[in-house]
């Protein structure tokens, strides 16, 4: 629906400059700035959005009389349909002026308008550092092996279990890397919850059936 307005990378007013591939989008994405990058990480791993865009589009409005221009720093798209318009930034300057802009122009034009900041997005570092890892391992294979996906899934249930233990169960029968991309893709699907959120992402992470998703067995 929209495409990144480019950036240079050597650009003197920018700072920080982060890519990666995006596994929802199938592309790779770049940003300036550690906050940017860290808020991709919790938007590329949330299941429950389906698309989204860096830098989508830049807006004009005018304000006491002057025209000013401002850009978004995220589009997303939710699995109710819902559409965003994210401003992520600093909490000490989220009074900016230009947010008066930025809202005026989502609520004309029939969007949602969020604005982001480090209290949110650093709120759990151990659930940053976790992500980070889950899409570094993901990017050692660009489609999942759907097989895999679907033995693995037919012996976890609701009840919770440990990453170790899903591999001494599978290991006769399947590779020790192909078992760890099959979990960490689940994960990233929303197919098995985990407890990502408290501890380091390792073999003892517990995972169990998120309840959304059994139909992903048949």
């Amino acid at each position: 629906m929209f495409t990144p307005i480019p950036i240079k990378r050597n650009d003197e007013f920018y700072s920080n400059y982060w890519e990666g591939y995006s596994p929802k989008l199938k592309r790779d994405v770049d940003f300036f700035g550690d906050l940017r990058y860290e808020y991709w990480l919790l938007i590329e791993t949330n299941p429950d959005i389906v698309s989204f865009c860096e830098r989508p589009i830049s807006i004009e409005g005018v304000i006491n009389g002057k025209k000013r221009r401002t850009q978004f720093d995220m589009w997303l798209k939710w699995k109710d349909g819902r559409d965003f318009f994210v401003k992520v930034i600093y909490s000490s300057k989220k009074e900016s002026f230009l947010r008066e802009v930025e809202e005026l122009w989502c609520k004309n034009n029939g969007y949602e308008y969020l604005i982001v900041t480090e209290q949110e997005i650093r709120s759990n570092p151990i659930v940053l550092s976790n992500k980070k890892q889950l899409l570094s391992s993901l990017g050692n294979r660009v489609i999942p092996i759907e097989i895999d996906i679907l033995k693995i899934t037919k012996q976890i249930t609701e009840e919770r279990t440990t990453i170790k233990l899903i591999i001494d169960y599978f290991k006769e029968g399947m590779p020790l890397l192909r078992i760890k991309e099959a979990l960490y893709w689940m994960i990233y699907q929303g197919i098995i919850s985990s407890n990502m959120d408290e501890k380091p992402l390792s073999p003892e992470t517990e995972v169990w059936l998120n309840v959304k998703t059994k139909d992903h067995r048949m």
